[in-house]
């Protein structure tokens, strides 16, 4: 009896300590330009560190100037977390000095050391150019970049070879006016020298997408256990396929499936202990998108294996991410709960075996009150299984200031944090807004912290500075006038303000009326 009572003991212990490592944050992104709002953040992959925390790579959308008529400019970085979810520092590019030249990030692998390979996309559209530049990072927030370019090319996915080049595949645009581009395939040095380029174009014209006549794509990418890369693509109306090929981009094999993708992404992932290859993808089947279907990849061919009903009726589902682990696959995405339309969307992660078993779903409607218009970021690779075999999970949210949520789950798909979520680092709002003379600027922080409010016009100009001392634990409220620091009213317009809390900001829009 006593050995049993021992070792329930020593379970709940295990299973405690181990629970402890579940979690939901939400993390504000902390850009550091003022007068930018309504930050879209996408995560775009995950990568664990020696010492226990993760380092996210992603790009971050805002807007800038007049709400109206404004610019929309974006930025690609990383953001470093330790192994409680808390933020320890953002690093960002500096394109956001590029109006309206647009970036995004993609990475490479990741050194024993914790160092991140990656590279970004930074778009220039009227030189018919995409500058791509070769970087890494490491735990500690040190970092470097190099440029490499060549001609209008979006990488989506990259790779290490085993001879250390990196393979690299995306879009190639051949006439920017009208959006015919091929799935391009590039190989690098180590260095990033460019050392071979290839494409492949598309098959046939679109007959139901005007003015996207004939569009290729490449999108992920595993290498085969020959070292070869995997590659899924789409090819206008043929549908998702996958082509194998050698380290210069030269076709060895190409399969097809039966369904188009609607250039939705085709995520690949490897079954770790016995190297078989699956991926999935969007099924556009009977004119609706709640299929998704997984397929394997054989010697002779491509085998279906199974296929997901995400949700009933013409509500839209969508997994955009797949990671492979010794016993099948976990895929994660949003969907709407059901009916028609979208009523809303749902964070959900899945596991399931490779014969289509459905081990557990996890999900979580991030701001219930969004119901009606919350849309998640645009689609990202962004899961990963981290060395003590939890699930860790980020997403971007809809427009706002706290742009970044990471969930981290158990093998069993259960989190502690699951039924209640953190209250946000900063809570900050004026009332009324839209105002004619006055607005009151209210905030609220959970702990004694060094505070700065500041009011700022649409150049990032500081106009009015309302708080600048260490505040207590509480709920504070500041009058603005519509005065600058020397008292004098200043004209109607759009104006933000911006409370910084122990250096972490969060900015919000305000108009004033005369």
């Amino acid at each position: 009896m006593k050995t049993k009572i021992f070792l329930l003991m020593f379970t709940f212990i295990i299973v405690s300590l181990f629970a402890l490592d579940s979690y939901i944050r939400n993390i504000s992104i902390n850009m550091p330009y003022p007068s930018l709002y309504e930050y879209l953040y996408t995560p775009k992959q995950i990568f664990p560190c020696p010492d226990g925390g993760i380092i996210i790579l992603g790009d971050c959308l805002a807007h800038w100037g007049d709400p109206l008529d404004p610019y929309e400019n974006k930025d690609s970085g990383a953001i470093k977390l330790d192994d409680d979810g808390n933020c320890e520092w953002q690093w960002w590019s500096g394109n956001f000095l590029s109006w309206n030249y647009p970036t995004t990030i993609i990475g490479i692998d990741q050194e024993p050391d914790g160092r991140v390979n990656f590279i970004i996309n930074n778009f220039h559209y009227e030189q018919g150019i995409i500058y791509n530049r070769l970087g890494w990072i490491d735990p500690q927030g040190n970092s470097s970049l190099q440029d490499i370019t060549m001609p209008y090319c979006e990488l989506s996915a990259a790779c290490r070879l085993p001879n250390n080049d990196i393979f690299a595949i995306g879009q190639k645009g051949v006439h920017i006016p009208t959006y015919h581009t091929n799935a391009f395939f590039l190989r690098l040095s180590a260095q990033g020298d460019t050392l071979s380029i290839s494409s492949i174009p598309p098959d046939s014209i679109s007959t139901w997408l005007p003015g996207f006549d004939w569009r290729a794509k490449a999108f992920d990418l595993e290498l085969d256990i020959d070292g070869m890369p995997v590659v899924t693509c789409e090819f206008t109306n043929r549908g998702a396929s996958v082509v194998k090929t050698d380290w210069n981009g030269t076709v060895i094999w190409r399969r097809d499936t039966n369904y188009r993708t609607l250039q939705m992404p085709v995520p690949i992932t490897k079954i770790s202990e016995t190297n078989e290859i699956v991926f999935g993808y969007q099924a556009f089947n009977n004119q609706l998108f709640n299929h998704y279907s997984i397929y394997q990849i054989t010697s002779t061919g491509i085998d279906s294996l199974y296929t997901i009903q995400m949700t009933i009726g013409e509500c839209f589902g969508f997994y955009d991410s797949m990671i492979g682990y010794s016993q099948g696959i976990y895929l994660a995405g949003s969907y709407g709960d059901g009916g028609p339309g979208i009523t809303g969307q749902n964070i959900h992660i899945s596991d399931y075996s490779l014969s289509g078993q459905n081990n557990w779903d996890w999900s979580w409607q991030p701001y219930p009150y969004f119901a009606e218009n919350y849309y998640p970021s645009p689609p990202t690779d962004c899961i990963a299984i981290l060395p003590d075999s939890t699930l860790i999970h980020a997403f971007g949210c809809d427009w706002g200031n706290y742009g970044l949520t990471v969930v981290k789950l158990l093998p069993n798909g259960t989190s502690l944090d699951d039924s209640v979520l953190p209250k946000p680092i900063l809570d900050v709002s004026a009332y009324p807004n839209p105002f004619n003379s006055s607005t009151t600027v209210s905030f609220s922080i959970p702990k004694t912290s060094k505070c700065e409010l500041v009011v700022y016009n649409t150049k990032g100009q500081a106009v009015k500075h309302l708080v600048k001392e260490t505040k207590d634990r509480g709920i504070y409220n500041f009058i603005w006038n519509s005065d600058d620091d020397n008292g004098k009213r200043v004209s109607s317009g759009v104006y933000f303000f911006r409370l910084n809390v122990d250096g972490k900001p969060i900015t919000q829009k305000m108009l004033l009326l005369k």
